[in-house]
Parts: structure tokens; sequence; C-alpha cells
């Protein structure tokens, strides 16, 4: 180490013929920092002993760099005056800087980062001030990191052609955000600055989507966004009343951030549209009112298809009103697998809260839906007008009226501490509230009938028919309506 910073306080700017000894140096780091050694405190091993060996260098290895297998790092204590010191990780991040460009330097350089941002509290006894020069001399350099990264542009043909160096910064991200607790990052003047960084990072690996992108930092960035802490605890814990207030707006306005992201890049995996779905309940009005705006669009665009337009762009369409049902599905209402699936208590507060029924986000976009049904469940199975219609999306839509019918029709206002006057007038039960709910099932009846004819040819979305037939037998709200209709 002492060799390095004599080298890289030298030189300015790395040479064409890139002197041994620096290579030498790095690879020798690299290989120490990627020492494993068992944690002492479960194990009668000795401080200092090592793990079974890992045979192949990282740079080598099939799965590559890219494998993250976990998000932190142990090292013997009597380490931390070296590794821990921020004068070190500060030469690290020099030298980073100088060898960037260079692909092998480069890779192992990041690779040393990488581990160099896996300590965790323990490591330095849990001493706050040890902690917090850690972290703010990392936050420092991977603030310095992102700027090199976005200095071309956040495109994402332009983040593209940085791949490597994103998903090299995302893992540092990560580990650092996991490892230390709020309560010391949130004394550092330049955490919610860098946390705003991390957010627009995150907003543009998932608007590499939009293309054919798909490089390991977009998996990577959506392991930032869980909106769960790692160590189990509530994240706010210990936080003065003004930091948690700052970290909640905070998180509701980059909430808000990447749910719209997501809206437009339609990435597929169920795990990451339950993720999607708990932040857009973090800050839910703009979201359903952008769901409320993008549904209502297509939704002309699709009727436009049917009044003798080119079929030009249906395709398309029909992929971005799957994903609109699918995101606004897993926002409005929870599965509900083994139970009575609840509305959501923040969207319950938030219709509750309007001041009419035609300004209430949650009731307006469960009626835009419900139209949609109707409208494109309006066609005989023969006719030219069906063949506009996609059994994807009417899979898709069937699936959603049957998770959020769970949850709304026939709601019973004795199951919550609050109903919201809008929810219950509309979807609800006959009776001191009016509630309109048995129309709906009606409805309900009656598209069931019409969409059996309608896909009679189409396996897959006669079995969510079924499916949906079935919850409407298990659950008890529908099951009442249906025996009363």
């Amino acid at each position: 180490i002492t060799k390095l910073h004599g080298f890289v306080s030298n030189c300015q700017q790395l040479p064409t013929d890139i002197p041994a000894v620096l290579t030498e140096m790095i690879m020798l780091l690299e290989k120490i920092l990627h020492w494993e050694f068992v944690s002492t405190s479960l194990t009668p091993t000795l401080p200092g002993t090592f793990a079974k060996e890992v045979d192949l260098d990282d740079f080598d290895r099939e799965d590559g760099p890219s494998s993250v297998k976990k998000t932190y790092v142990i090292f013997p204590k009597q380490w931390q005056p070296v590794v821990g010191n921020s004068e070190v990780l500060w030469l690290f991040f020099m030298t980073y800087s100088l060898v960037q460009d260079e692909d092998a330097l480069g890779h192992r350089c990041r690779q040393c980062l990488i581990q160099l941002a896996g300590f965790q509290q323990d490591f330095f006894n849990n001493n706050s001030e040890l902690i917090k020069s850690y972290a703010t001399t990392l936050i420092h350099g991977i603030r310095k990191m992102i700027a090199d990264i976005t200095a071309f542009g956040t495109s994402p043909d332009a983040l593209s052609e940085q791949g490597p160096q994103m998903l090299g910064t995302i893992q540092m991200i990560r580990r650092l955000l996991e490892n230390v607790s709020l309560v010391n990052l949130c004394t550092i003047p330049d955490f919610f600055q860098f946390l705003n960084e991390v957010g627009m990072i995150t907003v543009s690996c998932l608007g590499g989507t939009v293309t054919d992108v798909d490089e390991g930092w977009i998996s990577e960035a959506s392991d930032i966004v869980q909106p769960s802490d790692p160590r189990g605890n509530d994240p706010k814990t210990g936080l003065l009343p003004d930091q948690a207030q700052h970290l909640t707006q905070y998180m509701t306005t980059v909430a808000y951030q990447i749910v719209e992201t997501y809206m437009t890049t339609r990435l597929e995996r169920a795990k990451q549209l339950t993720c999607i779905g708990t932040l857009g309940r973090l800050n839910p009005q703009p979201c359903l009112v952008r769901l409320h705006q993008l549904l209502a669009e297509r939704f002309e665009s699709f009727k436009g298809f049917f009044n003798g337009q080119s079929q030009d762009g249906l395709v398309l369409l029909h992929e971005q009103l799957h994903w609109i049902i699918l995101i606004a599905a897993h926002i409005l209402a929870d599965s509900g697998k083994g139970e009575q699936p609840m509305i959501p208590d923040i969207l319950m507060q938030l219709s509750g809260s309007q001041p009419s029924l035609e300004q209430d986000p949650v009731v307006n976009l469960s009626q835009l839906f419900l139209e949609l049904f109707r409208f494109s469940s309006s066609f005989g199975s023969n006719t030219v007008e069906a063949s506009n219609c996609s059994p994807r999306v009417a899979e898709t839509l069937i699936w959603y009226m049957e998770r959020w019918s769970k949850s709304y029709v026939l709601v019973d206002e004795n199951e919550y501490g609050y109903m919201s006057p809008h929810i219950a007038k509309v979807f609800g039960r006959p009776g001191p509230s009016d509630g309109q709910g048995l129309l709906v099932i009606g409805f309900f009846i009656d598209q069931m009938k019409t969409n059996f004819i309608l896909w009679n040819a189409d396996p897959d979305v006669l079995n969510q028919l079924v499916k949906w037939l079935h919850s409407c037998g298990t659950c008890n709200n529908l099951k009442q309506g249906l025996l009363q209709s």
C-alpha cells in the first residue's frame, strides 16, 4: 500500500506502456483483499483463519465478477487501522481514477473497492466516529465514480458503454447501504445528495430496459430498490425526528420516480412487480393518477382500431396494456393467497381523503379497468372486431379482475377500522353505505359468460376464467354476492 501511494502520488496520467510494478501491486492487493476468513464469533477457529480456498481468480471465473454471493467481507480486526483507514480507502479511489480506462487493471481495482465497501460496523468495533469517517469517504468516492459514468449522459446507449463500471458502482452502493446503519449514514452531510444520485442511477438502469439492453447492472439495480432492510429491523429506528422525516420525504419522491420509469419500461419479473407495488404505495396518488392517464390514452388508441384505423402499432399497444394492467394490479391489491386480501390501508386512506367521488384516484382507476373489460368483451368470437383483441391481454385482464375483486367487491366494512365512503358506495354491500357491489357482481357474471364464448378456443384464457370462478366460490365476499345474484 505504501509503494502504491508513492506511485499514484507521482503519476498524473497512466503511461501508454503500463509499468509492470503497478500491475503487480494491484494484482497482489486484489488477491489479499479477496482472502476469505471465517467468522470467529460462531466457530472455535483463531482470528485470521482462512476459509476454503477458491481456485479460480475472480477475473477468470465463469460466472464473472458480477456474481455477488454476499454483501459483506470478514477480515481480522487487526487489519482495521490499515484497510479501514479513510486515507487508504481514498488511495484506492485515486488508483481507480488513474487506471479505470484500462480494462484489466480497471476491473481489478474495482474488485478491490467492492471488497473495501463491504465492512460491517462490527469491524470498527461499532465506533460511530470510525464508521462515519469510513462511510463519508466511501460516499465521496462513489459519487465521483457516478459522475465519471454519467459524464456522457444517462441514456441507455451511453450507460451500456459503461456496463462494467456501472455494475461495480452499484455493488458498492448496495454494500454500503446494507452494512452501515441509517443512524450513522444520516449524520453524513452528503448522504441525501448521494441518495438522489442513487435514485438517478436506478431510474437510468430501469430506463435501459426500454431497448434490448441486457446488462448485469440492470438486474443489480433492481436489487438496490428492494424496499426492505436486510438487517431485519425498522430502518428508521434511532433516527432523530427531522432525519426520519427527511428520509421519508426522499423515499416518497424517489419511489414515484422509479415507479413512473417502471411503468414505461415494463420489466417482466414477478419479484420486481411486487417491489414496484410496494414502492407505488409509498406515494400512491401520483402513481395512480399516472396509471390512469396511461390507461386512458391506450384505451382511446385501442378504440381507434375498431373504427377502421390501420393495424400498425396494435401489437405494441397490446404489450403496453398488458404491463399497465400488471403494474396497477400489484399497486391496488394483494394476491391474498390462502387468506382474504384486504384493501391496502394507505389506499383506503387516500380514497377517503378525496373531496368527491370524481376525484378519487383509487375508484377512478378501478372503474376504468371495468370499462376496458366491458369494451374488450363486447364482440362475438367470429367477428372482425374480435381480431383486434389479444388473448394475452384478455388473460391478464381476467387475472386482474380476480385479484382486484377479492379485495374491493362487496367489501365488508366491519373488517376495517376506517372505510372510505367512496369505495363503500361504488363497490360495497347494500346497507348503510348504499353500496353498488351487487351491480358489479352482475356485471362480472355477464362478462364471464361472454368471455367463455369469445375465447372458447384459447386454453390460457379459459383456464384463467376457471381460476376466477374458483376464487368467487372461495372468497366470502364474492360467494355471498353470487348467491344473491
